[in-house]
Formats: structure tokens, sequence, C-alpha cells
């Protein structure tokens, strides 16, 4: 992912047209809440009267949340899509995930080492890549 989406973008997404301020609709009443975690923004934003496109690594908590936003979901005020955000070509990345501190889960090495430090040991898995500019396309400029 580019670090601006209305920039050329890069990496896997490279070879796609740019997205630009009039090539997808703006939508007043759509958030994009990334690191969706236990759902607590995306339920403030519902309370508010928005829609919630919502990304999250880890699936036990994309499973959580889909429980937990089941009518949402059905009545499309909620999206959840599984997977990380990132540039990368691969389909896949790795994702450490802490059973004793959810929050802390990252894609970033250099945090896995900062929280093993700490005493929190992590577990590695593989999570499906997500293109932020493919999301932007697909459910518009929040």
């Amino acid at each position: 992912m580019a670090s601006d989406p209305l920039q050329e973008p890069t990496g896997r997404d490279a070879g796609t047209p740019a997205i630009t301020k009039h090539s997808v609709p703006l939508n007043r009443d759509l958030v994009f809440d990334v690191g969706m975690h236990r759902g607590e923004d995306t339920a403030f934003y519902l309370r508010k009267g928005y829609r919630v496109v919502g990304f999250e690594a880890n699936p036990d908590l994309v499973a959580r949340n889909r429980k937990r936003f089941e009518a949402e979901i059905a009545d499309g005020r909620v999206t959840v899509i599984s997977g990380a955000i990132s540039n990368t070509e691969e389909k896949t990345i790795p994702f450490y995930r802490y059973p004793g501190v959810s929050i802390w889960g990252t894609t970033k090495p250099d945090w896995v080492e900062r929280n093993t430090a700490l005493g929190e040991t992590s577990v590695r898995i593989d999570v499906p890549v997500v293109s932020f500019v493919e999301a932007l396309r697909t459910h518009g400029m929040p």
C-alpha cells in the first residue's frame, strides 16, 4: 500500500490505475476501522449512524466481530474484512497474536521483539493480505 492512497500504487497494487479524488465515491456516512480488535470503535460509530468497514488480522477477533455484529452485517451497516493490510505481493503475511494481550497483535517483527522483551509470547500464524487500495475501490472513500 502506498503511504497515501491517492498516490500511484506500489507493490501488490502496482500496475493498477491510481485512485484520485474523483475516481472513488466519497461516503460521508462511512468509517474504516483499521485494526478492529473487539469492535469497540465500530460499535461507537454505529451508534452515531455510520456504516463501518472493519479490518482485522486476528481470525479469532474476526469471528468474534462477525458474531457480535451479525445483525448489522445482515443489514449492510458493517463489513468485516479478514486479513492484514500490506503492500506485499504475497497472498499471506505472518501475523503474531498474543493470547494474553490481544491488542498487541502485529505483523511487525520489531514489535514482536519488543513484546517478547516485555515477557509476552506470540503465536505466529499466516493471514490473508488485504489491499487497502482495493478496499477503497470496493467500498468508496470514507
